[in-house]
């Protein structure tokens, strides 16, 4: 067996700054074994006082039977730490892996300024358009290498079907544009978010109008629109009641509905109202779905039933022969008065010509 160990220096403060990381491996008599460091450097761990040059690259493998001091042999080389003019990142980015609708959800990551500069006014978004986020936080000014803590806190909203959903959190520079380093890189960062355990949102909206004339002893229709608001299909059965009182019930057609999210469908409520009613009457809708009941109260103006006697009118009513010798009928006879005095008039004036011819 063979030990591999490799490390990264800095020549100027003479510490590791990655240290300890081994691996150890077999590999057979006169055989040939390429291996791929990858470790990460940390912004805590540079000083703006670094250099490029400032750090070392060792690597050394060793017999595990036989120990290090008796074969050994190690190799190392320059590493330059290239540092863009302005590039600010976020690392240790922290989100739950899983969430459930209705649940609110905390995000927080750490941002570090690892340019050459000192940065204002820095500011971080987080945008999932599917799950309907966009927050903000102001960071403000970052020296280089730098850090703060951010966190972003937004619900998981109660109509989401399960499955993932990105997160894109994004850092902007005083210019209000996202950062890039010198390789086009720009500073923006997805997280996947799972979401599960949600049901279906059994939402309908109700609306009436009357359909009809609404008098008392004749039929009328009111006609109902019902809207699936929900975020899926969703099966619907609807009866009337509160109407007893003042009303009979004919038919509800159709008395059950099947709607796709988003879609609408009208139902035919027929009443007929009590003869002897006016006024304005209410009675209340209800929608059933998957055990959830959505009612809505409807008001309707009801007007009386004509005046009918055994299919006669009762016809024009006054005074009687009697009241017209009364206080109330002296008017009557006044008028007839001034009729015959004017006739008589008449007949002198006529007389009066004939005579004269």
């Amino acid at each position: 067996d063979v030990v591999l160990e490799w490390g990264l220096y800095n020549i100027r403060t003479g510490k590791f700054i990655v240290d300890d990381d081994e691996k150890s491996v077999d590999i057979d008599s006169d055989d040939t074994e390429t291996f791929t460091f990858t470790f990460k450097v940390e912004p805590n761990d540079l000083s703006d006082k670094d250099s490029e040059s400032d750090f070392v690259f060792f690597v050394k493998a060793y017999s595990k039977d036989s120990g290090e001091d008796v074969q050994c042999q190690s190799q190392k080389d320059d590493v330059k730490i290239v540092k863009d003019k302005n590039f600010v990142v976020l690392d240790n980015i922290q989100v739950p892996e899983t969430a459930q609708c209705g649940q609110n959800v905390d995000l927080t990551a750490e941002i570090w300024n690892i340019g050459d500069n000192d940065e204002d006014d820095v500011y971080v978004t987080l945008v999932s358009t599917e799950l309907g986020v966009n927050k903000r936080v102001d960071v403000g000014s970052l020296d280089v290498l730098d850090n703060s803590d951010i966190a972003f806190n937004f619900p998981i909203p109660v109509d989401k079907k399960d499955g993932s959903y990105r997160l894109a959190l994004s850092v902007f520079d005083d210019s209000d544009d996202v950062f890039q380093n010198d390789n086009d890189d720009e500073a923006i960062f997805n997280k996947l978010l799972t979401v599960s355990g949600c049901t279906p949102v059994n939402r309908v909206s109700i609306n009436a109008l009357l359909d009809s004339d609404s008098i008392a002893g004749e039929e009328m229709v009111i006609k109902v629109t019902l809207r699936n608001e929900g975020s899926a299909k969703a099966d619907y059965r609807i009866t009337a009641n509160g109407y007893d009182s003042w009303a009979t019930l004919k038919s509800i057609s159709p008395d059950t509905l099947s709607l796709d999210s988003g879609r609408n469908g009208d139902v035919f409520i027929k009443l007929t109202p009590n003869d002897d009613i006016s006024g304005s009457k209410e009675f209340t809708i209800q929608v059933v779905s998957n055990g959830v009941v959505n009612e809505q109260r409807i008001s309707v103006p009801i007007e009386a039933a004509s005046t009918v006697d055994n299919g006669k009118t009762d016809g024009i009513t006054g005074s009687s022969i009697s009241d017209l010798f009364s206080g109330e009928g002296k008017w009557f006879i006044w008028a007839i008065a001034l009729i015959n005095v004017v006739l008589i008039v008449l007949i002198i004036v006529v007389a009066v010509k004939l005579a004269r011819r």
